[in-house]
């Protein structure tokens, strides 16, 4: 199984692996979380959640980033 990756934008500095790994475990198992400065991707199993993510919020309130 292959999973599917989701981008992750607008993240703040301060983000960790971890933070982002707290919000998204709610959504379903993850395969694997690659940030980079200000952004990344979070590779999860299911299309079905990590569609269902973005119907409901948007990632980059959870780590307050500056608007």
């Amino acid at each position: 199984m292959s999973g599917c990756r989701v981008f992750v934008g607008r993240l703040s500095p301060h983000a960790r692996e971890r933070d982002v790994e707290k919000f998204f475990k709610g959504y379903g198992h993850i395969r694997e979380i690659n940030l980079k400065n200000g952004f990344g991707f979070v590779k999860q199993v299911s299309f079905k959640k990590l569609l269902k993510i973005s119907q409901q919020v948007q990632v980059c309130k959870i780590f307050q980033v500056n608007q």
